[in-house]
């Protein structure tokens, strides 16, 4: 096969997808998989399944792109998220700390990870996944939600949580999400 053409195929099943179209999806990912081996493909054909109530199909299908490009953050994440949908917390937890060993900078699987550790009652482990976080990306608001949201967990963590809470409402004092879900640091102090 072609590499236009298979080009072809991962953006009409991407189209398919983004419409929501799940049999449409499937159908132009199985026929390009029958040519030639493609990580998109198998991701796309994965997610198509999930949307559609396929979940044993979607499995193999998502492994299958992780297989073919191990170091893909957003094959990985698919994954991982089609597994905390599932609410799979353990499966999803080796998921991502496959990846994070893979993709150590990488926010969006630290902060995924904290969602996974946080679904097990694991909340000291949810809660530094969610510092982790800030530490990549300041700027993203969801660990301060989440921390904001468990801070009854978080006591053995408060002093760190209040340094970056501060950090970060200096750096935008006008942000309404930051930190810990628009509450101000001067109230945790």
């Amino acid at each position: 096969m072609c590499i236009l053409s298979r080009a072809q195929d991962v953006q009409q099943a991407r189209d398919a997808f983004q419409a929501r179209d799940a049999a449409k999806a499937i159908e132009i990912a199985r026929r390009g998989l029958e040519h030639s081996e493609s990580a998109e493909l198998h991701n796309l054909l994965g997610k198509a399944y999930a949307i559609s109530g396929q979940p044993d199909k979607a499995l193999p299908e998502l492994n299958s792109a992780i297989r073919l490009q191990p170091d893909n953050e957003g094959f990985r994440f698919d994954l991982a998220q089609f597994l905390l949908n599932r609410q799979d917390f353990g499966a999803a937890i080796t998921v991502l700390e496959n990846a994070q060993k893979r993709l150590p900078h990488s926010a969006q699987i630290q902060l995924a990870l904290g969602v996974a550790y946080y679904g097990q009652v694991r909340y000291d482990d949810a809660v530094r996944a969610f510092l982790k976080t800030i530490d990549l990306e300041p700027d993203v608001p969801q660990p301060y939600v989440f921390l904001g949201k468990m801070l009854e967990h978080a006591r053995s963590h408060m002093q760190e949580i209040i340094t970056k809470c501060a950090v970060s409402e200096r750096s935008d004092p006008l942000n309404p999400m930051l930190p810990c879900c628009g509450l101000r640091c001067s109230w945790l102090s």
